[in-house]
């Protein structure tokens, strides 16, 4: 029972990673440390204009980085809601999401999931 319910939060985690634009927000981010990167290192800007644009940029990588944390927790809610479901059912779910066997099965299910995922979107096309 333990393990399934394992199973099916795992599944669920990935789905949930799927769906969220992770990929394209890290992208953003990227995009954005290296213009500000650019910028810094460039001894074509003056330091006047470093001095008015890296503020900006401080306060766009604050909001990414704040946008990106919230995508993670997000990723990781169904572990969070299934283990306080469990924890009050006295079920010891975390202990087993914690310890080494438990994370050699998340990853195995997680992994065979993606792959089943892709193969079945293969096999439409």
């Amino acid at each position: 029972m333990l393990w399934l319910l394992t199973g099916i939060v795992t599944i669920g985690t990935v789905e949930v990673m799927l769906r969220l634009p992770l990929s394209s927000t890290v992208l953003r981010t990227r995009q954005l440390v290296k213009r500000v990167v650019h910028v810094v290192t460039s001894r074509k800007v003056s330091d006047h204009w470093k001095e008015i644009v890296v503020p900006t940029y401080a306060l766009q990588l604050f909001r990414q980085t704040a946008h990106l944390a919230f995508l993670m927790v997000v990723v990781v809610s169904p572990f969070g809601l299934a283990c306080a479901a469990t924890a009050l059912a006295g079920i010891p779910l975390l202990e087993l999401l914690l310890s080494m066997t438990g994370v050699l099965f998340s990853t195995v299910v997680a992994l065979s999931y993606v792959w089943l995922r892709i193969s079945s979107v293969r096999a439409r096309l």
